[in-house]
């Protein structure tokens, strides 16, 4: 009895054990969003103007201009970055990165691969977005905020970063209670438009890092 109480005791240990490492052994999850990838230096979306001041300066330039009815002010710094800020309660309502030299988790940045992007991100069905080629995430448990990955049209790598609340279509500004009836204007602060001038920028060196393009 003792011999087969000490075998019982031996499988169940064995069991555990073999449990414990198979757990451990199990692959990772894909690539998903996380909360940090809805930030950029420590700015979120709904954070206070007086934030940003702090934490990015002075801006160089600030402009005024309506998404959909939505009045906002745009910070925008000399490193093609613009921060939307919502005119009626001064917090953040778009985040526009288009600073080539800036790295996100896993080293995401300016010219990342598609492949490399959905490592990171997950894979996503890419879409058309006014006239440009994105992928779109969601914040988790947020609605209406979005992480949209902007592709160059002739390299397929990403080019413009952007953080938002803003309704992105007539349907979502309808379904946030703004006016859809107004003519929408959401992309054209995107580095290289009218709305930013970069003409007097350094234009940044090739580079080439994990999962990045020339």
């Amino acid at each position: 009895m003792a011999i087969l109480r000490f075998s019982v005791a031996a499988i169940v240990v064995f069991c555990v054990f073999a449990l414990t490492f198979s757990v451990g052994e199990t692959k990772p999850k894909a690539g998903a969003p996380q909360e940090v990838d809805f930030t950029y230096k420590g700015i979120a979306l709904s954070d206070s103007e007086e934030k940003v001041l702090k934490k990015l300066g002075k801006p160089e330039y600030t402009r005024e201009k309506r998404v959909y009815g939505i009045a906002l002010r745009y910070h925008e710094y000399k490193n093609n970055v613009a921060i939307g800020i919502l005119e009626r309660n001064n917090t953040v309502a778009d985040i526009v990165i288009a600073d080539k030299k800036y790295k996100a988790r896993k080293n995401v940045r300016y010219g990342a691969t598609t492949s490399y992007i959905e490592k990171i991100y997950g894979k996503k069905e890419r879409e058309r977005l006014e006239g440009e080629t994105v992928y779109i995430y969601g914040r988790p448990n947020h609605k209406y905020e979005y992480l949209i990955l902007f592709l160059d049209a002739e390299t397929n790598s990403l080019k413009i970063m952007r953080i938002t609340r803003l309704p992105m279509t007539e349907e979502a500004a309808d379904a946030m209670g703004e006016d859809p009836s107004v003519s929408n204007d959401l992309f054209s602060i995107l580095a290289g438009t009218e709305e930013i001038d970069t003409s007097a920028l350094k234009k940044a060196e090739p580079v080439k890092v994990e999962g990045l393009e020339k």
